[in-house]
């Protein structure tokens, strides 16, 4: 009987990738390397492996309650730039572990997999699935608010959402960006951080 590993699986493309020029595709691969930099700050035991220039799928276990936070920063960091990320959490067991990410298999991969194909087909940035019922049916829910907020943010925001979801300071961000702290918050504001906050925060009590 193999060992149940809980895990959260992340797995992601870039939107519309293919129709990029050769120096756009390079500036994806710079921007998706960064984001696993960030993600790893996030969560240290996550290991993620990039693969065909526009995707990656890593995983986190010691780590899953902030899986949600990083999904988020990865999603807004590109948004920022004006480029689409696809993201699928998947929450469950890894049952078999092969040593990489892309043949290792269980329920949080089968979950992940499954939901980035339903995030293409319908045009969505954002999923989270788990393997009990109840939970998942709750997620829905959440899953679609967060892709309302997704869909509506400016550059601008998207970039104070990204570096919020790291953490720190208002005053550290608008340092960063060259603006004034009050100009930071406004655009949180706008953004709707704070249902992104309790969103968050209910995913790190149930992952």
């Amino acid at each position: 009987m193999p060992t149940e590993l809980l895990a959260v699986v992340l797995t992601a493309d870039v939107v519309g990738s293919t129709g990029y020029s050769e120096a756009e595709r390079y500036s994806i691969l710079a921007t998706l390397k960064q984001c696993n930099l960030g993600m790893q700050a996030l969560m240290p035991d996550f290991a993620a492996e990039i693969f065909q220039g526009d995707s990656f799928q890593g995983s986190t276990s010691q780590h899953r309650h902030a899986a949600l936070r990083a999904a988020l920063y990865a999603v807004c960091s590109f948004k920022a730039q004006g480029t689409g990320l696809r993201l699928s959490l998947g929450i469950g067991n890894i049952t078999f572990r092969s040593g990489t990410n892309l043949t290792s298999d269980g329920t949080a991969y089968q979950h992940s997999g499954r939901q980035l194909e339903w995030l293409k087909k319908n045009n969505q940035f954002l999923s989270v699935a788990f393997d009990n019922m109840t939970t998942n049916n709750e997620w829905k829910v959440h899953s679609a608010t967060l892709n309302h907020l997704l869909k509506h943010l400016t550059k601008a925001q998207a970039k104070a959402i990204s570096l919020a979801c790291l953490g720190g300071t208002q005053a550290s961000w608008a340092q960063q960006l060259g603006i004034k702290q009050p100009a930071i918050q406004k655009r949180l504001a706008a953004a709707g951080w704070s249902l992104f906050e309790l969103i968050i925060e209910r995913f790190a009590q149930v992952a």
